[in-house]
């Protein structure tokens, strides 16, 4: 009976072993489990950042892009005004040239 004894107390001490065993183990996951919850807080503060900051910049993005169309339109305006004035120019220039030949006859 003595060796049923010692037998048994031989695995009462190996199955200790591994309950210590599997703890240690399970305080590693714990430790890894900790260090990535706070990285993953980390990250989502950088990204809850990133997205602000994305978000502001695509509004000062529309905002410009909506001035450049405002002064692209402008601009193809005054061009069509100044061509307009242009033209009026050198008609008038060639009425008043044809004109002033014309009065250049009565002087001669």
């Amino acid at each position: 009976m003595s060796s049923q004894g010692a037998l048994l107390q031989n695995y009462n001490n190996d199955i200790i072993l591994c309950i210590e065993k599997l703890k240690k183990q399970r305080e590693v996951i714990c430790q890894q489990i900790l260090k990535e919850e706070e990285s993953k807080k980390k990250m989502e503060n950088e990204i809850a950042i990133l997205s602000s900051k994305l978000n502001a910049l695509q509004e000062s993005l529309n905002k410009k892009t909506k001035a450049k169309m405002e002064y692209d339109q402008l601009i193809q305006q005054t061009e069509n005004a100044f061509t307009k004035i242009l033209e009026s120019s050198h008609t008038l220039l060639k009425m008043l040239t044809k004109e002033g030949d014309s009065l250049n006859g009565y002087l001669q």
